[in-house]
């Protein structure tokens, strides 16, 4: 686990002092190589072997330059698998295996990699540059092309730093950020860098830039099988994650909410490693404080745990830090906290288990999730003329109107945690608002060609997989930069693409079982916030799958979400009010301290 910076094509900027920006993504050992038409700097946070295998790394046959940031967990079933990468790799390291798959069956090592990883290689022979993300986008990886040069690395900051461009706001990236948490898609806050899309592979050859996918969240071939079977997979499949990524030459803990993705993930890695080392945070204001259901769950489960008081001050001190850190505003008030816990763990841990991924993969937000049943019933109470339930009054209360021409349109507002108008108030100081409505019109075509992908699914299903092509790729994004910034590595096990593409297999109806209640409550007028674990039961897989380690009060309680009392963020950063409330003056505290460093250029 590591940081990487680097170009392809004609030198460009001070390599060693990009480099030198990722230190707290690999304290171990920087190195530098450049050569003719690459330069590539690594970072590197030593986690499989005792010797650490230094990057950039050539292949035996001095083809092949490589540099890296992530893991692959099967490099072990790989080597034994390929007796031509046996015979050119010491078994000790997945760096060596990735090296030596790529020079000798080129792409086709990315098919069999199962892990998170961040990859730029240099063909010396054909003088040909490739850059690789996984295919969730577990790790980062930015790039900007400079002429004929393209720059690349894991975070904007260390592009920046290579490129030595001025920031350019991005008016789409912002828009995104202050009604969606993060920029979506391609584009990220500096208009001259952008992300390559998860799953993809970029090819670089003379100044000439081609991107495809290798991997992509698709509709699977129907599961034809009972939901017992389902569950049998689903267990056997998850519990094989958890224990790939349990490898590690270094000491492992778990990151305990006390919910049940966390608390599943915490029982199988308890049965391998004994007393496992479990982490949470504590608030000082109980409506928000999960610490006591973490604590039951670790002492159930007899773990070393290790919950973590935080103040509403120290969070004031860590948010403004963070940003400073990151050189772009913070996603959401819990990516302080996760940044905190990450900086407590690392006193004594590299890796860190992680519950990101199973809300997407098996149906938890049931608010989001259950939404085309909303829309269903405001299309029966249009084509009626009758609406006895009170539908359309219920969509005016929470909406403020009751006219959407299509789901799509619902699913924006639904999604978002401010309107339009009020990231319109946010951003007027920034941009004009011919710019403001232009990038609202720009992402919001984007969400609805994320719809039209799956038009040949029912609602439920493709509802499910637009969130994890539309919301994955941000949560990540935060998760990565939480805990990296503590040199702290976090593995998803509900992120292993096995899991996912079985789990998009099933039938919603096992992901999000529906209680003989629903269909009477629906008809009664219940909308998605009525319905939602009350009416349902959402990711009931993997509850079930739970239920032979966990008590029903850890897998049936309503979920939280890992909440941040508005107290700890609002009226601290900023005395101008806004309409939106806390969360709106979290937004415009962000947007203020970039300003005020410059990353953020107003108008």
């Amino acid at each position: 686990m590591c940081g990487i910076v680097g170009y392809f094509g004609p030198p460009i900027g001070d390599l060693a002092a990009a480099t030198a920006t990722l230190l707290h993504r690999g304290p171990d050992l920087q190195r530098v190589e450049e050569g003719p038409g690459y330069g590539l700097g690594h970072s590197l946070l030593s986690i499989i072997g005792d010797v650490p295998i230094e990057q950039p790394i050539d292949s035996r046959d001095g083809r092949i330059v490589l540099a890296f940031n992530g893991e692959i967990y099967n490099y072990i079933e790989i080597r034994a698998a390929d007796p031509a990468i046996a015979d050119t790799t010491s078994g000790r390291s997945d760096t060596e295996v990735l090296v030596e798959g790529f020079a000798q069956t080129g792409r086709r090592i990315f098919d069999e990699a199962n892990g998170m990883f961040a990859v730029a290689i240099y063909d010396r022979e054909t003088q040909t540059g490739y850059l690789v993300r996984d295919r969730l986008g577990i790790k980062p990886l930015y790039y900007a092309q400079l002429g004929e040069s393209l720059v690349f690395g894991s975070e904007l900051r260390a592009v920046r730093k290579l490129t030595g461009l001025e920031p350019e706001s991005d008016p789409e990236a912002y828009y995104s950020y202050v009604r969606f948490r993060y920029p979506i898609g391609e584009r990220t806050f500096d208009r001259n860098i952008q992300m390559l899309p998860p799953g993809s592979i970029l090819s670089w050859s003379g100044g000439s830039v081609i991107v495809r996918r290798f991997w992509e969240i698709t509709p699977q071939p129907p599961f034809g099988g009972t939901y017992d079977e389902a569950l049998s997979g689903v267990a056997e499949l998850l519990d094989d994650s958890i224990r790939l990524r349990m490898r590690s030459d270094h000491s492992f803990c778990t990151f305990l909410s006390g919910g049940l993705d966390s608390s599943y993930l915490t029982s199988v890695a308890a049965d391998t490693i004994a007393p496992l080392q479990t982490y949470s945070i504590a608030l000082d204001e109980a409506e928000f404080d999960e610490s006591l259901f973490s604590e039951r769950v670790a002492e159930l489960l007899a773990t070393d745990h290790h919950p973590y008081l935080l103040r509403s001050e120290e969070y004031s001190e860590s948010f403004a830090a963070f940003v400073e850190h990151l050189e772009s505003p913070i996603g959401v008030p819990n990516q302080v906290a996760l940044s905190i816990l990450s900086r407590e763990l690392a006193r004594d841990h590299r890796c860190v288990l992680s519950g990101e991924g199973a809300d997407e993969v098996f149906g938890g937000y049931g608010r989001i999730f259950l939404l085309p049943s909303d829309w269903e019933l405001l299309q029966e109470a249009r084509t009626s003329g009758a609406d006895p339930a009170g539908i359309a009054e219920k969509f005016e209360a929470r909406y403020g109107t009751s006219s959407f021409p299509d789901y799509p349109s619902l699913f924006i507002e639904r999604y978002g945690y401010v309107d339009h108008a009020e990231a319109h108030e946010l951003l007027e100081p920034f941009f004009g608002a011919a710019v403001i409505d232009a990038a609202r019109l720009t992402i919001e075509h984007e969400i609805r060609e994320l719809f039209d992908q799956f038009d040949d699914v029912d609602p439920f299903t493709r509802q499910l997989l637009v969130f994890q092509k539309l919301h994955l790729p941000g949560l990540l994004l935060r998760l990565d930069a939480a805990s990296m910034f503590h040199s702290v590595e976090a593995r998803v096990p509900f992120l292993d693409h096995r899991l996912v593409e079985f789990a998009n297999s099933l039938p919603i109806e096992y992901r999000m079982r529906r209680l003989d209640t629903f269909d009477a409550a629906a008809a009664a007028g219940a909308l998605s916030d009525e319905l939602s674990e009350i009416h349902d039961v959402p990711k009931s897989l993997l509850k079930d799958v739970a239920r032979s380690v966990l008590p029903s009060s850890i897998v049936d309680r309503r979920k939280l979400g890992f909440p941040i009392p508005p107290t700890y963020y609002s009226n601290r950063s900023t005395r101008v009010p806004v309409s939106g409330g806390p969360y709106s003056e979290w937004v415009r505290a962000n947007l203020g301290l970039c300003a005020e460093r410059g990353w953020l250029c107003e108008r």
